[in-house]
């Protein structure tokens, strides 16, 4: 009977009911999801940003120079594009609401004489508005790489009406006096106090620092290694950068530590696996940093290769104090036959991380019932150097070949205790789930230190439960045996 309760306890906490799973331990469901209806050419949630109670989101409308072209010829030899939007929404303690939505600039470029059937005419350009985003709490970052800048936003009460605010445009923040290419900039962005960094097509960094004018930034540091896997994914925390390897290679992490001025090399690190396999590849394909607390994915670690279930990715969990070494402490690995590429993206922030896996599969019997379904995880530190797993983050509307949070930085964690999940659909409906898909957020405001009890044994290959024990004890034995201290 206590038995039954318990595992009547555990379905009653689902938000409802999806049978993809033979195993449905600890899965839970979103709690809200953000999904307006789009324009003709539109696309939604390919990039986001969430702080606190506040989450800006790119509402995009694609840029068909060729059809503007037709559309200005035979017209009054003008045509503009639909402008993308960044939406910001804010929780109000019950709902997700639309307070206001940033339009992208009306920027116009006129086309080359061609012949009297195809003369000079005027279009506007594509910006790529939105393509990077950082919110904060009254201010917003909106990266524009197709013309190789930022704006800055700032939010400030409406003049008239009491209570309410408006996002007015403050600055540009331009690519001046740089000596690196600047094709590009805007790409990323990641933001940490009173430095702003900025990302290049090439992978350079561009560190941007308060100039002690309100709301202005100047460039303080240019950040490049000459090396063709160098960079992708980057995050920064205090004075702590760290920088993962473009996508194909083998892999390998940079950490910079600043003084105080700058930014300087202190460590590279590769796989700390033992005994690696020539074909693993894209360690550090996700990098976070939180504090003390880093990150990083191996998002193509062959699982079966190493004696564990499924396809590929496995994740490292380490300590980084300043001025010492890195040192891992948890080695996250689902260990199940329905894993496609753990690790495609993932986020660290207290005692919370999260995972995701865009190509996660169901498997029923041995067998693959539905494939790239996506699936996150979610752990918890359970003590200084301990995480475990808690639960899974799945969502109600799960379709196949959807890759549930396949999105360019597609998981975040918010110290409100939010999570977010992002799976862009477009309004053509190409996407699988283009009738679902959105912004997945899951409240776990109430799951600090829960721990959810299986609702049955897993039935783990022993080789998997032995493979796992040794790896981590050679590793953890090790430590970072790969590692090359600058």
């Amino acid at each position: 009977m206590l038995r039954l309760l318990s595992i009547l306890t555990i379905f009653t906490s689902l938000n409802c009911w999806a049978p993809h799973y033979s195993d449905w331990s600890g899965v839970r469901f979103e709690d809200w999801k953000i999904a307006p209806t789009l324009a003709s050419g539109g696309s939604f949630a390919e990039h986001y940003s969430i702080h606190n109670d506040q989450i800006a989101v790119l509402e995009h409308y694609e840029y068909a120079r060729n059809d503007l072209i037709n559309e200005a010829i035979a017209g009054s030899g003008v045509a503009r594009k639909d402008p993308s939007l960044v939406n910001i929404y804010q929780f109000d303690g019950t709902d997700w609401n639309l307070t206001t939505s940033l339009l992208e600039p009306d920027i116009i470029e006129a086309t080359p004489y061609v012949s009297p059937e195809e003369p000079s005419v005027i279009i506007s350009s594509e910006t790529g508005f939105g393509q990077s985003l950082i919110i904060r709490n009254d201010i917003i970052f909106i990266g524009m790489p197709s013309l190789g800048a930022a704006k800055l936003y700032a939010k400030q009460p409406h003049p008239t009406i009491p209570e309410l605010h408006v996002w007015i445009h403050q600055n540009d923040i331009l690519p001046l006096a740089v000596s690196l290419p600047t094709e590009g900039f805007g790409k990323r962005m990641a933001f940490s106090e009173e430095v702003l960094i900025i990302q290049n097509n090439q992978g350079a960094l561009f560190v941007h620092k308060k100039n002690g004018v309100a709301l202005k930034w100047e460039l303080d540091q240019e950040i490049y290694i000459d090396e063709p896997c160098f960079s992708k994914d980057f995050e920064l925390s205090g004075n702590t950068l760290i920088i993962g390897s473009k996508d194909g290679c083998t892999g390998k992490v940079w950490i910079f530590e600043s003084n105080g001025d700058k930014f300087n090399l202190t460590e590279t690190h590769f796989s700390p696996d033992p005994s690696p396999h020539p074909a693993d590849s894209e360690f550090g394909h996700s990098v976070s940093i939180n504090g003390d607390n880093i990150l990083i994915t191996h998002s193509r670690y062959l699982l079966d290769l190493h004696g564990f279930s499924g396809a590929a990715g496995i994740a490292y969990i380490g300590k980084k104090a300043p001025g010492l070494s890195l040192n891992v402490t948890s080695i996250l690995n689902p260990n199940d036959a329905g894993t496609g590429e753990f690790g495609w993206d993932a986020d660290i922030l207290d005692n919370k991380a999260i995972v995701n896996d865009p190509y996660f599969s169901s498997v029923v019997d041995g067998s693959i019932t539905e494939s790239g379904l996506g699936m996150n995880y979610l752990y918890v530190k359970t003590d200084e150097n301990t995480w475990e797993f808690l639960s899974k983050l799945d969502r109600s509307d799960a379709a196949a070949l959807s890759y549930f949070g396949r999105a360019s930085g597609s998981v975040e964690l918010t110290e409100s205790g939010f999570a977010v999940v992002a799976d862009p659909y477009s309004e053509s409906g190409t996407h699988p789930a283009a009738a679902f898909g959105g912004l997945y957020i899951y409240d776990l405001r109430e799951m600090e230190g829960l721990h959810v009890e299986p609702i049955y044994d897993e039935d783990i290959p022993v080789i998997g439960v032995i493979g796992s024990l040794m790896l981590a004890l050679s590793i953890l034995t090790v430590g970072w045996s790969r590692t090359r201290k600058q």
